[in-house]
């Protein structure tokens, strides 16, 4: 049986390489063997899913170059092989296509179309990918377009497969009565939730009786409760931290907003269509 390893930073974070990686791990496992790769340390999460499948999830470590000796043991281990790469941040173990019976994929799930060219951090991850990886997989038909146009990378080895969710039929009908508002996220400078919080302070200057629930993780919770608590909002905006199940998040809200820089294609969009929000 052929063995298909999916490498990312951990798949117990709240996000959508994390949901989409599940997803598509679920369904090969049926006909392959799956095995997650962690390469940072992260609080546990709700592996069942995992357990049920059968699928392998391993932890590996430190700095870039252990990475890349623990993988390439492991791919070794299990010879005929796929690694898929999840994200520009691990570019550089695109390189172990040069091992024999593997091949590896790029996976891109932002926009290249986002940045300057000027962003080498941006830029460069993706080009180096683009020189080893057997294929790489983009969101959009125009992410596709910019590889080609933008990283010289020739059609053939460009793979669209649009995001998606599997989550059972929604029944109930949209709460027209709701007065909460939802926003869905990592607390990190990419999702402007700064933006929307001030967006808010001025809509309740008309709209009182509305209140705003943030559900994320990250790195700014301080810097935006902290932003809360100076507009006064501190009964009106609540940061929720990891929503327990996505009707927690998404059902008898008012409309689900996105404040987003940039994405590839948000899967917070097809969840909030999904509970038949308003975005």
């Amino acid at each position: 049986m052929k063995t298909i390893f999916f490498c990312l930073s951990n798949i117990n974070r709240l996000g959508g390489i994390e949901a989409i990686t599940k997803s598509i791990s679920k369904e090969l496992s049926k006909q392959y063997k799956i095995v997650i790769i962690n390469t940072e340390p992260f609080e546990s999460g709700d592996n069942s899913i995992f357990k049920k499948e059968k699928i392998d999830c391993i932890d590996v470590f430190g700095s870039k170059l252990r990475h890349f000796f623990c993988i390439f043991k492991l791919i070794r281990r299990y010879k005929t092989s796929w690694l898929i790469i999840q994200g520009k941040d691990l570019y550089y173990l695109s390189i172990l296509s040069i091992i024999k019976k593997c091949k590896v994929v790029f996976y891109d799930h932002d926009s290249l179309l986002a940045h300057s060219v000027t962003q080498k951090n941006e830029y460069l991850p993706r080009k180096r990918a683009s020189k080893f990886a057997d294929k790489i997989f983009v969101l959009t038909s125009e992410n596709k377009q910019a590889y080609i146009e933008l990283l010289k990378v020739r059609e053939d080895r460009i793979v669209i497969i649009p995001n998606f969710i599997d989550l059972p039929v929604y029944k109930e009908e949209y709460d027209i009565n709701s007065k909460t508002i939802v926003a869905v996220g990592r607390y990190h400078q990419q999702k402007r939730f700064d933006l929307l919080i001030e967006a808010f302070s001025l809509f309740t200057n008309v709209n009182k009786d509305y209140i705003l629930e943030i559900y994320g993780e990250g790195e700014l919770r301080n810097s935006l409760q902290r932003l809360i608590d100076s507009k006064g909002l501190t009964n009106r905006v609540f940061l929720k931290g990891r929503y327990k199940s996505f009707e927690e998040a998404y059902t008898h809200k008012s409309f689900f907003i996105l404040t987003s820089e940039y994405e590839g294609f948000g899967i917070v969009l097809l969840e909030a269509m999904h509970f038949k929000l308003p975005v």
